[in-house]
């Protein structure tokens, strides 16, 4: 599976909520709403100790924070393109 985003592309930073409704990321919820620049992506990929499952591959970018320039890393489902 390919990236959603590319490095250069702005980006929004969403809230991205469980079943329960608890944040599926409670350490970017400050950061919600703002946007930023893609400055790197990278993945993680999860194996199955069992082998019983196929690999899961999750995505992870690098955003420059464009209020205050801070650098924070954030999931892919946690963004949207931001075209503002």
């Amino acid at each position: 599976m390919a990236p959603r985003f590319l490095k250069g592309q702005r980006v929004k930073i969403l809230s991205v909520r469980l079943a329960n409704m608890t944040s599926k990321y409670p350490e970017i919820d400050k950061y919600v709403s703002e946007t930023g620049i893609i400055i790197e992506d990278y993945f993680v990929r999860y194996m199955d100790p069992k082998n019983e499952k196929p690999p899961i591959t999750s995505y992870m970018y690098s955003i420059k924070l464009d209020t205050t320039r801070r650098l924070i890393t954030v999931a892919e489902d946690a963004l949207e393109i931001y075209l503002g």
